[in-house]
């Protein structure tokens, strides 16, 4: 058996402690409460929106025109899983002559609401 000079054996113990030391860091890195951050937008980030929350229901529209007026029904319910607010309106015709889908969000990346307004005459 050749035996290990003190050189060696310190060279070895100082190999192992530098390994053990980027282990560690690198595992501090992945495990940072910056990385655990929430996204600010994504599927699994529910919209909670006070304005929003107060649409959600059902409604009853008037509307007053120049030389006339309109009546229609609305019924707003959070869809999309929770990251739409979905606005229901139809006039009060049978059958409806006007009806429109308008869907509501908010867009983190521009701190802005977005509306896809969607209309059937």
């Amino acid at each position: 058996m050749e035996r290990k000079s003190t050189n060696q054996l310190l060279g070895i113990i100082m190999k192992r402690t530098l390994v053990i030391l980027i282990l560690f860091f690198l595992a501090c890195a992945w495990f940072s409460p910056a990385r655990a951050q929430q996204p600010a937008d994504g599927r699994d980030h529910i919209l909670k929106d006070e304005l929003l929350d107060n649409l959600v229901g059902d409604w009853n529209i008037h509307r007053k025109f120049k030389t006339r007026t309109t009546a229609s029904t609305a019924h707003a319910e959070w869809v999309l899983n929770h990251q739409f607010l979905l606005i229901q309106m139809k006039d009060v015709n049978l059958p409806p002559q006007y009806e429109a889908n308008i869907y509501v969000g908010y867009d983190n990346a521009s701190d802005r609401y977005v509306a896809h307004w969607i209309d059937v005459f």
